[in-house]
């Protein structure tokens, strides 16, 4: 038995030991523990270079490099590797109802594009535009054709409302989706017990922006940890699994005002 505490930040895990001692040096894990949220309760060690706009103000923000990289190779096309969007916090600005903002997803490996939604007004009676996630961000090739590239494994790809994350995670069975399967197919969600179904309000993910400057007003980041779990019958404890996506957790990040 493990603590919250121990399961979220890290714990020294014999099975994580045991790979380390026997995986190809190449393939070894960056990490000494295992914790879902391992690693992010500190100062991030990943460099991140971006525009200061000085030469084209509509540069403002965009990430050029990180970790030195310019773009990233974990999928099918340049497209899909770019990295030119920002961490969220702040964006070009003269932002229209028209614009796509793009925020890069260090966890997620991927640009994250976000619509106009509705206008807001936050604390102070400031005036702000509401962005987020398309409806088929997370779709099936199937829905979104575009959404191929990051199937580099080909078919079958994720199921819609899921996004495979296992080639930038260190191979591990993860799938992320919006908490209780938000705006994804909902058998996935009748499949487990004990999920209500989804609520736009305590489930989407949203900015809300002041257009003319491009700050961020307001912001909630939901993601849910979900784990693919498969029938392996020479081994006992799982045997009688069905193929099943099966959630962890979720959680919430974000800012409430300036």
């Amino acid at each position: 038995e493990v603590s919250v505490g121990q399961l979220l930040w890290g714990y020294e895990d014999p099975l994580l030991k045991l790979a380390k001692d026997v995986v190809p040096k190449e393939q070894k894990l960056p990490y000494e523990e295992f914790g879902l949220m391992y690693g992010k309760n500190s100062t991030s060690k990943d460099t991140v270079t971006v525009w200061t706009g000085v030469d084209n103000i509509n540069q403002y923000g965009i990430i050029d490099k990180y970790n030195g990289r310019t773009h990233q190779t974990h999928w099918l096309s340049e497209q899909c590797n770019r990295l030119n969007g920002t961490d969220g916090s702040i964006f070009p600005p003269r932002i229209t109802k028209n614009s796509t903002l793009h925020v890069y997803e260090k966890d997620l490996c991927r640009l994250l594009p976000l619509s106009f939604e509705k206008e807001v007004t936050v604390r102070g009676g400031v005036k702000g535009y509401r962005f987020t996630p398309s409806p088929d961000v997370f779709a099936s090739v199937e829905k979104n054709p575009n959404n191929m590239c990051y199937c580099p494994a080909g078919p079958p790809c994720a199921p819609h409302g899921l996004f495979n994350v296992s080639l930038c995670q260190y191979d591990s069975p993860i799938l992320l989706s919006f908490p209780h399967f938000y705006m994804a197919d909902q058998t996935l969600r009748t499949a487990v017990e004990g999920i209500s179904p989804p609520e736009k309000d305590k489930h989407q993910l949203f900015i809300d922006v002041q257009p003319e400057m491009g700050t961020a007003l307001r912001a909630r980041a939901r993601i849910q940890i979900n784990l693919a779990v498969s029938q392996v019958v020479d081994i006992k404890q799982v045997a009688n699994f069905p193929d099943i996506v099966f959630p962890i957790l979720w959680f919430e990040e974000g800012i409430d005002s300036l």
